[in-house]
């Protein structure tokens, strides 16, 4: 009888231990679950919302807002020498727009000046030729030639004060001030 009690009391304890040894790897699962979420959101804030605000920043570079990146953290990893990687390139890019505006600027420039001197040009080489012609032929040439040559000089005049006229009023090049008017 003292054997049978030994026997039940053992089996009664190697049956507890049984019990128990099932709910160990449930527990270290449960532990192993809380561990695993979080890792998740300790990697969700320390990457992925860091990767999240560059590529934020990224779409406002595309559209043309260059304003700097603002400092979250207060230790230097690699998130932050990206967001000053990216706050000099922001800057080089806003210094290269400023550049090619002030090239197309001169480019219009250039083509302004290109149009007014042919404008201009034409006039002055018509007075030019009519001067020429008439200090060469003067004493060939009869009273209403003399005139005519005269009048056609007081026309191309006319006409390049028109040009510079329509250039000081802002209209375009080779239009009368009387049409802009």
């Amino acid at each position: 009888a003292v054997a049978e009690i030994l026997v039940a009391r053992e089996r009664r304890i190697a049956e507890n231990m049984l019990r128990i040894s099932q709910r160990i790897p449930l527990a270290f699962l449960g532990v192993l679950l809380l561990l695993i979420a979080y890792l998740v959101v300790f990697i969700t804030q320390q990457m992925l919302a860091p990767l999240n605000r560059m590529m934020n920043t990224a779409g406002r570079v595309a559209i043309g807002d260059f304003t700097p990146i603002t400092p979250v953290r207060k230790y230097h990893d690699e998130f932050s020498h990206l967001a000053v990687a990216m706050n000099h390139m922001m800057i080089q890019l806003a210094h290269r727009q400023e550049l090619l505006v002030q090239a197309h600027k001169l480019k219009a420039v250039g083509t302004l000046t290109a149009g007014v001197a042919h404008e201009l040009n034409n006039p002055i080489n018509n007075i030019m030729l009519t001067v020429h012609m008439l200090l060469e032929d003067y004493a060939t040439l009869s009273e209403a030639e003399r005139l005519e040559m005269l009048q056609d000089a007081a026309n191309e005049t006319g006409r390049a004060r028109d040009i510079i006229a329509n250039l000081l009023d802002g209209c375009p090049v080779g239009t009368l001030v009387e049409v802009c008017i």
